[in-house]
């Protein structure tokens, strides 16, 4: 292994080292002295781009059949046993020029899940039956998908697109797309792989809590597997064939609530992907302040939402992606590009020099030191992209991202921004279709887009754009902080100073509640929206320099959590919380409660039209949690808003008086670090903003209602055509044996669960058994979603797999139950000691949870008993409590009519 210098890591505790095999392999390692799991990520330079035309979804049949077997672990579904012995999650995607596979396990289980790793990427089987198996799950994946609006975007663009570029091309797959014989199919398989599965073009990251030294000598083993070589060069067409832009776009959504696309193709740009040009672009046009595209569009009444990205292709080609909410009838869309023109005018015409450059660049500085947080899956699959496609000097935060603009470069890029460069996608229903796509059936129509482009430039100020300083918040009163009887708050000790920088940092949570009958699920959405938009530029500065604010909802809570770096007085967080209470304390402007409102209504529709299997999650917790304790008493006369159904437009005096309403009556739980002072939060303010504080606390969390023995079984209504079931067993106690016990199940159940429905049977893609606590209260879930199999096909095949699996759970010795329940309470006591699981298990104690910390479910698990493992079988066999949840779709739209014959009610 040759090692690659890394000029600029992160000061993050962490140690970065980049390697190189001779065979061309490159592998970036990353020792984490913090790390409680040992993750990895494997990605290869090919995807659903690089097969052959004649084939569509051959790279991602690919994809599955790496998991169903190779030379040195010949047995199918082997690889998914393992990760599951590991306690640990596994997942792969096929994108348009990569193919990814991840897991993140125990750190003991690290090498002998990047042996087999390695094996499948090197030597697969290809049994041509296992071939055709997988052929019929990729069949059922394609069906499901058909409920995804963003599979019919990706179709309607097609149509568009050049006819020689492989985007233009049907990349999912299905049964009739992959042709031909079992055995030809996998001559094929083996063909592709051989080609494109090389070491030149595929990379290894490692993230552990293991020596460099260590983690070397596993991806070295890795890289020895890999056959050498690189995969054929690309050659890349145009994306736009001559003539065919500027274009309009209708297609028919899935969905009523669409959203339209501008999009622009980028050419000749190589520079782009590690440039801070394209990045200062798409600053100015999601910015919501009165200079950003965002907030020029919203105070025309013409977007409610806006988000925007640079796809960068190969060959220098790129996207840009406009995604917007609008708020204009389908035929007024006119006005909405005079407005975006008009603004692109006045963009093209501000200086770069007179930018916040130096302000933006001290929050990047921040963010970069503090290195990447969250799920390290996540940000190694970043990683992974940037590895492939970026020079090595910019694989982190690259440093040209925190430079100033340069003026040419940035003319060059506006310069792609031409009306005549412009496609403008318009999703509808309810419409006659000129045309419809051959897989999916999606109605279409395009034709050139014509309107007097307006010369004249939007009245606006560079002053008045993105920027990057925090406000200041209003000042804290020096006394002590008082007594609030509406106000329970926790202190968290300070973090193991000896465990590293990376660990530096802080979290801290407010969560507003309300007593049970005093909000709605829907109500509570509604305040978050509010919330929401006032600190929407807030929000994203602390974005930029690592601080990260995110609201998450609950029986009657709205949490907001912060999390970033800490350097020992707290700041920047400290500062970011203060600013945000002073900005959500003020009263909402009316165009303010009108965006609220929208969002409100956008996410009622949403709910509504998820997924089958979505839906009885939701439905779920519904039943479980807030069934009772949500019947919601105040919405008689006491509660503005009342019941808020889907159809329901409230007006700005209606929204305001909710809005009062829910924050007077709003009490606080605070998780507060105890190296902030006591005056930490201005007391005048927060009395003033929720006068619910100067009352007695009044809230105690729902638990979960205890399910009879039996089977209790509901119906769920959804609008998507796939038949969903969720089988729920619940534990009888929340103690800590209990939640131990059937987070152990759950290991022995979920794999096999697995290959048993999804493999075996193919009852469907979405196949899917793990833990699900309620309110601290564990249980397990059973989930299927089938576009092939009716339900009673589906009962039935989860009846059997249980009665099959009490056979074979009773059958296996204890010593090896006791084996897989030490390596479970490794895994659960390295979170405990984790930051994140360190916070929640504070987060539980606030709520008042008893005896909820991972570390007494691990000394259950060391010290379990032949009799306590005997008792919890009974639990789940002998005296079952369930709960069924059915899907029922409406009979008009259980079927597609649009679909090509072949296509509508294929029996896998």
């Amino acid at each position: 292994m040759h090692c690659i210098p890394l000029a600029d890591t992160p000061n993050d505790g962490r140690d970065h080292r980049l390697y190189q095999h001779a065979n061309g392999l490159r592998c970036l390692l990353i020792s984490d002295p913090c790390a409680s799991l040992a993750t990895c990520v494997a990605q290869v330079d090919a995807g659903s781009h690089d097969e052959p035309a004649n084939q569509p979804g051959l790279a991602h049949l690919l994809e599955h059949m790496l998991f169903m077997g190779s030379e040195r672990y010949p047995q199918s579904g082997s690889f998914p046993a393992l990760v599951s012995r590991c306690a640990g999650r596994f997942n792969a995607s096929t994108a348009a020029e990569a193919t990814r596979f991840f897991f993140s396990v125990s750190p003991a289980g690290l090498p002998s899940c990047i042996a087999q790793l390695a094996d499948m990427l090197a030597a697969p089987l290809f049994a041509p039956d296992l071939v055709g198996v997988e052929r019929q799950v990729i069949d059922a994946e394609f069906h499901t998908r058909l409920a995804d609006d963003a599979l019919h975007q990706q179709a309607a663009l097609a149509t568009v697109l050049n006819p020689e570029h492989p985007m233009s091309r049907f990349s999912a797959g299905n049964a009739i797309s992959l042709t031909g014989s079992d055995s030809a199919l996998a001559l094929q398989l083996r063909h592709f792989h051989q080609q494109h599965y090389r070491a030149a073009d595929m990379l290894l990251i490692l993230h552990a809590n293991q020596s460099p030294r260590a983690l070397l000598a596993l991806a070295t083993a890795f890289a020895d597997r890999q056959s050498p070589g690189r995969r054929p060069e690309r050659t890349r067409p145009r994306l736009f064939a001559e003539h065919k832009l500027p274009c309009r776009l209708q297609r028919e959504a899935v969905h009523s609530a669409p959203k339209w696309q501008m999009v622009y193709p980028l050419t000749g740009l190589d520079w782009l992907a590690h440039d801070s040009t394209g990045s200062w672009l798409c600053e100015w046009i999601a910015s919501p302040s009165p200079a950003g595209a965002l907030g020029w569009l919203r105070e025309r009444g013409l977007v409610a939402e806006l988000n925007v990205r640079i796809d960068d292709l190969s060959d220098t080609q790129g996207l840009l992606c406009v995604e917007l909410e609008p708020l204009l009838k389908l035929k007024d869309y006119r006005q909405l590009l005079d407005a975006w023109q008009m603004w692109l005018n006045w963009l093209g015409d501000a200086d770069p020099q007179c930018w916040p450059t130096e302000s933006r660049t001290r929050l990047l500085d921040q963010a970069f030191s503090r290195g990447p947080q969250g799920d390290p899956v996540e940000w190694l699959k970043v990683l992974a992209h940037r590895l492939m496609r970026l020079p090595v000097e910019a694989l982190f935060e690259p440093s040209a991202n925190r430079q100033p603009v340069s003026v040419q470069r940035w003319r060059s890029l506006l310069g792609q921004l031409q009306p005549a460069r412009l496609l403008l996608v318009q999703p509808h229903c309810h419409t006659r279709w000129t045309g419809r796509t051959e897989w999916t059936g999606t109605g279409y129509q395009s034709q050139g887009l014509r309107w007097r482009v307006p010369v004249q430039k939007a009245p606006l100020r560079s002053a008045d754009g993105p920027h990057f300083d925090f406000p200041v918040p209003i000042s804290d009163s020096p006394e002590a902080f008082p007594d609030l009887p509406g106000l329970r708050l926790l202190e968290l000790p300070p973090q193991n100073s000896e465990a590293g920088p990376a660990s530096q940092q802080l979290q801290t949570r407010l969560t507003w509640c309300w007593p049970a009958g005093q909000s709605t699920e829907a109500q509570r959405f509604f305040l978050q929206s509010c919330w929401a938009l006032q600190i929407e530029s807030l929000a994203r500065r602390a974005e930029l320099c690592g601080v990260n604010i995110a609201w998450q909802q609950g029986p009657g809570v709205l949490n907001l959590t912060l999390s970033g770096p800490s350097d020992g007085a707290g700041d920047p967080l400290l500062s970011i919380l203060r600013s945000v209470l002073s900005a959500i304390t003020q009263r909402p402007t009316q165009p303010l409660l009108d965006l609220a409102c929208h969002r409100l209504h956008s996410w009622q529709a949403e709910q509504a039209a998820q997924l089958p299997a979505y839906r009885c999650l939701a439905v779920l917790d519904t039943l479980l949690v807030s069934e009772n304790a949500e019947l919601c008493t105040c919405l008689a006369a006491a509660c503005p808003g009342g019941c808020i159904g889907s159809s329901d437009r409230m007006s700005t005096a209606t929204a305001l008086s909710l809005w009062r309403y829910l924050r007077e009556q709003a009490q606080l739980l605070w998780l507060k670090p105890s190296v902030w002072p006591d005056s930490t939060l201005d007391s005048q303010l927060l009395v003033a903003g929720f006068p619910g504080l100067k009352r007695c606390f009044g809230w105690v969390e729902t638990g979960s209602r205890v399910l009879s023995e039996g089977i209790e079984l509901r119906s769920v209504s959804v609008l998507a055509p796939d038949r969903s079931q969720l089988l729920y067993c619940q534990a009888r106690s929340a103690s800590a044996p209990d939640r131990a016990g059937w987070r152990l199940l759950q290991q022995l159940l979920a794999s096999p669960f697995f290959d048993s429905l999804r493999t075996r049977q193919q009852l469907g893609y979405w196949v899917v058994a793990r833990y699900h606590p309620v309110s601290g209260w564990p249980g397990l879930l059973f989930l299927v979603q089938s576009p092939s199999h009716d339900q009673g096909q589906i009962t039935a095949a989860v009846d059997q797999f249980l009665l099959e699996q009490q056979q074979w759970v009773a059958a296996i010795p204890f010593a090896d139950v006791k084996a897989q329940a030490e390596r479970l309470a490794d895994v659960l006591e390295a979170r405990q000691n984790s930051t994140e699981d360190a916070f929640e298990s504070h987060w539980h104690s606030l709520l008042g949870r008893t005896d909820a910390s991972l570390l007494a479910e691990c000394e259950a698990l060391r010290y379990m008993q032949p009799e306590q493992w005997q008792a919890l079988q009974q639990q789940l066999w002998k005296r079952p409590a369930r709960l069924r949840l059915i899907s029922e779709t409406p009979p008009k739209v259980a079927k597609n009519p649009h679909l090509p014959k072949h296509e509508t009610g294929r029996a896998l």
